[in-house]
């Protein structure tokens, strides 16, 4: 009985000198250090527009065609924290003007006038709301074709944008908004509103 008893005082007491290591152990670990505020991000986005041209798109002695475009945009933006104003570098294009006209001889054209844009800019960031300026470069591209002829030409011109979208969703890297824009081209006579989804899809964050 006596070495029973010794026994079980025994293991008790290693039992014992267990937790209060362990518990010592546990107060003399450093609590993790903090990580300092981020001070700017470096925003990739990405962005799908349905558009409309106004206005009549022309093909001379031929006709008209639909104004209804689509089109697709990357982004890449630096974003102050403790700035409402960041700068911005977007490109991309797509489908101003599609369709089928018919000439005065009778022949049948399929015209496409596409467009690609190249356009750094400024934005300003209120709450969910941001208001973006654009102006860059920008190349019109047009093709009429029929069964026998065909002809295509680029044009380079200067493009301005102005911009407005409101944030509905966000979570850490990645957000949601929704957009309108409406973008000029003076020098090849197209006048467009764009109306689509944009997509912030990573972030880098500096701090």
């Amino acid at each position: 009985m006596r070495a029973r008893s010794s026994t079980r005082f025994g293991l008790a007491a290693l039992s014992s000198l267990g937790f209060t290591s362990g518990a010592a152990w546990a107060e003399s670990e450093p609590a993790p250090a903090e990580l300092p505020p981020i001070v700017s991000s470096l925003d990739f986005e990405a962005a799908a527009y349905l558009s409309l041209t106004l206005g009549e798109t022309a093909v001379p002695d031929v006709g008209s065609l639909n104004p209804v475009g689509a089109s697709a945009f990357a982004a890449i933006r630096y974003v102050p924290r403790q700035f409402p104003f960041h700068v911005f570098f977007q490109t991309g294009g797509g489908l101003v003007a599609t369709g089928n006209t018919t000439g005065p001889s009778g022949t049948e054209y399929s015209n496409v006038i596409s467009a690609l844009f190249f356009s750094p800019g400024v934005g300003l960031d209120i709450s969910a709301l941001r208001l973006e300026v654009g102006l860059g470069p920008a190349l019109i591209f047009a093709s009429t074709s029929a069964k026998d002829e065909s002809s295509s030409s680029v044009s380079l011109a200067v493009a301005g944008e102005v911009g407005l979208s409101y944030r509905f969703l966000e979570k850490t890297t990645w957000a949601m908004s929704a957009g309108v824009r409406y973008q000029a081209v003076p020098g090849a006579g197209l006048e467009s509103i764009y109306l689509g989804v944009q997509v912030r899809f990573g972030s880098i964050a500096y701090r």
